[in-house]
């Protein structure tokens, strides 16, 4: 039997093509498991002097480097995995907001290049995730290697290179990942949610 016998050619041209776009569409539905590389957790950082900063700048434009931003009173203290810091008085030109954060901040360059090929520079809070959700605590990360954070409290770890997922046994934690814009022209760095 033909096509043309079973369906009609109005019904073909006009139906047909309606139907056949409605079951693809049913068939690839959205899912309520959207997930975001960012956090929703408030942040935010600006930063205008990154190119007297030698910690920061290094991590932002060197592969495979990181930098831990955290804020006592007064200052600005910059410091990576071999020990070095740079601690930046706060003047009230830098004061263009205040910063927002739950611990500080972690930024750097992954050692993998991205999907497209690129090694983009990523910010994540300073604070260890599974302390925070599963008790409240803002435990700040420490530096075990250059691409590598632990917690000193409950003892994870935590791949810089890897999206900043946790690793070793038991249930599995994601740093908490920020937007961030480096203007490296301008010096600027700008981190928020």
């Amino acid at each position: 039997m033909k096509i043309s016998r079973l369906f009609p050619a109005v019904w073909r041209r006009a139906v047909l093509p309606a139907v056949l776009v409605a079951a693809l569409a049913g068939g690839s539905g959205c899912s309520d498991d959207v997930s975001s590389d960012y956090s929703s957790h408030r942040a935010f950082f600006r930063y205008t002097m990154v190119n007297t900063t030698p910690e920061l700048l290094s991590a932002l434009t060197t592969a495979g480097r990181f930098c831990a931003v955290d804020f006592p009173p007064n200052y600005y203290r910059f410091s990576d995995a071999e020990g070095h810091a740079t601690q930046v008085p706060r003047t009230a030109l830098d004061q263009y907001g205040q910063p927002v954060f739950i611990c500080g901040f972690l930024v750097g360059t992954p050692a993998l290049p991205d999907f497209s090929g690129n090694f983009v520079p990523v910010a994540y809070d300073l604070a260890c995730p599974g302390c925070y959700e599963s008790a409240y605590l803002n435990i700040s990360l420490d530096f075990d290697t250059p691409t590598q954070v632990s917690c000193r409290r409950c003892g994870r770890e935590y791949d810089l290179n890897n999206q900043g997922i946790s690793t070793g046994e038991g249930k599995r934690y994601r740093l908490y990942r920020y937007r961030l814009s480096y203007a490296q022209a301008q010096g600027m760095l700008v981190i928020q949610n």
